[in-house]
């Protein structure tokens, strides 16, 4: 499953609510996660970010992640994998995990998708379990300090998506720097500018 498939999915739990059905189903999932995490089963009444992050990507994901039901240990795990990124070090990528540490005493308390980057606004937002007790959006600026950092994910490439980087790479289509560039309407002129463009790279 690509990027943009994998996050409709996600798009598709918000607004789920602690010991709602959907809360139950994504610890269902959870627990069917083989071998389960230090052989722990989770319950409704366990803390839900880190298992909600674990479930969906069960359910849809494919390839490596850091299962577990706890932040902390999520990490030790993507670190021995050398798929964490540190705050500072990147401002992460769609499809990432970002953790936070909202106390600021070192160790990771709550994580999320990122479902994008907007570099022009400086935010990134994201799809989160246990975000005031349900499935829920976020927007924070990327130079907050409670962003401890990113754990790396891989996806299938679409069609669109690997389009989209040979245009880029080509510099056929450079886009605005903003998370939805891709998607706004051009002028004649551009699109003018755009065909010069290819026919000087083929």
């Amino acid at each position: 499953m690509n990027w943009n498939q994998f996050c409709d999915k996600l798009i598709s739990t918000i607004g789920a609510q602690e010991g709602g059905l959907t809360h139950q189903r994504i610890v269902e999932e959870y627990n069917k996660i083989k071998p389960l995490p230090r052989n722990y089963k989770a319950s409704v009444n366990d803390p839900w970010c880190a298992i909600y992050a674990s479930a969906v990507w069960h359910q849809w994901g494919n390839g490596w992640f850091p299962y577990e039901c706890s932040c902390s240990k999520m990490l030790e795990i993507a670190k021995a994998a050398a798929k964490f990124w540190p705050a500072g070090a990147t401002n992460g990528h769609e499809g990432w995990l970002m953790f936070y540490d909202w106390e600021r005493d070192g160790s990771p308390d709550h994580v999320g998708y990122i479902k994008d980057v907007d570099k022009r606004l400086g935010r990134v937002r994201t799809i989160e379990g246990n975000y005031s007790n349900q499935v829920k959006e976020r927007y924070i600026p990327l130079a907050d300090y409670r962003i401890y950092g990113f754990v790396e994910l891989q996806y299938e490439e679409s069609e669109v998506t690997r389009a989209k980087e040979w245009a880029t790479k080509n510099r056929i289509i450079l886009g605005d720097g903003t998370a939805d560039s891709w998607t706004k309407p051009i002028t004649r002129e551009q699109l003018a500018v755009i065909l010069a463009r290819y026919h000087q790279a083929t």
